[in-house]
């Protein structure tokens, strides 16, 4: 394979993508979209982030995943500024 993209455009591509905010436009390619793989965690939250989200509406996460950045600071610091902006709360992962 030369790249993700050869690796992720079988025959039968499973993309773990959420349906919702991302759906798959028909391609013939007989693709079944999974949404995300999670395993389980019950480790309980630290108690300064459940006062946090205790204390408040529900905050708006901000994470990139496997996402590519170009500057990912830059991105980091638009994404974070911009939700205060808004009125909201975060939770940065």
């Amino acid at each position: 394979m030369h790249s993700v993209r050869d690796y992720a455009f079988t025959a039968h591509p499973w993309p773990a993508t959420d349906p919702l905010l991302s759906p798959w436009r028909p391609t013939g390619l007989g693709v079944v979209q999974t949404g995300a793989w999670c395993a389980p965690d019950e480790r309980p939250l630290p108690a300064e982030q459940v006062a946090f989200l205790d204390d408040g509406p529900p905050p708006v996460h901000v994470g990139f995943g496997s996402t590519p950045l170009g500057a990912p600071e830059e991105v980091a610091r638009a994404a974070v500024a911009a939700i205060p902006s808004q009125g909201r709360r975060a939770v940065v992962s």
